[in-house]
């Protein structure tokens, strides 16, 4: 049994899992969020934790099914919705309560992404348009320029691949660029682009 902000600050990496059943009163008083379009049920499971007296859980085995057309396993800039999402997720904990000190866990979240989103573009980009690259180089410069990473763990701020390297944007993306092919080359990443 959890806190309501216990069960939000463990839901933001998955610690646990969205599958819930909840009273009707947060459905009612919040709402999916309609800020995003593919993530907003994540977002709202989130907001509905921490506004819970507690959360339980149970120990039953949840299997969760990845399905080949979900808009996170297609190629383009929609596997990119998450950023926008976790944005509106990271401005709806702080107006809701969550203190700012659990907020930092969004912000890693969105710095994995962002910097997933570049090793899926190195990895996909001879695929793209040219109008997709631009759009794809645009929104994650975007994000990487305003996503704080000031909390980063020092294993993330110093680890290769991962290193935000605020200061000299050009070698960020030539990090991530080598990161990605060697990634390919050993065959880590075969299934995921």
């Amino acid at each position: 049994c959890y806190s309501g902000e216990e069960a939000c600050r463990l839901s933001i990496d998955w610690t646990i899992h969205g599958v819930y059943t909840a009273r009707r009163v947060l459905f009612e008083r919040w709402p999916y969020d309609d800020a995003c379009r593919v993530f907003s049920d994540d977002n709202t499971t989130r907001v509905h934790y921490l506004k819970s007296r507690e959360v339980r859980v149970c120990d039953a085995v949840y299997y969760y099914r990845k399905h080949a057309v979900s808009v996170s396993r297609q190629r383009g800039i929609g596997r990119l919705e998450i950023l926008p999402a976790l944005r509106s997720l990271r401005q709806t904990l702080l107006v809701e309560g969550l203190p700012s000190g659990d907020v930092w866990l969004v912000d890693l979240m969105l710095w994995r992404n962002v910097m997933g989103g570049w090793m899926y573009y190195y990895a996909c980009r001879k695929k793209m348009t040219s109008d997709e690259k631009r759009r794809v180089r645009e929104m994650l410069g975007a994000y990487y320029r305003s996503t704080d990473t000031s909390r980063l763990p020092i294993g993330i701020k110093w680890r290769f691949g991962y290193a935000p390297l605020k200061c000299c944007p050009p070698l960020y993306r030539m990090q991530m660029l080598v990161f990605t092919r060697l990634r390919l080359l050993l065959g880590l990443d075969k299934d995921r682009y």
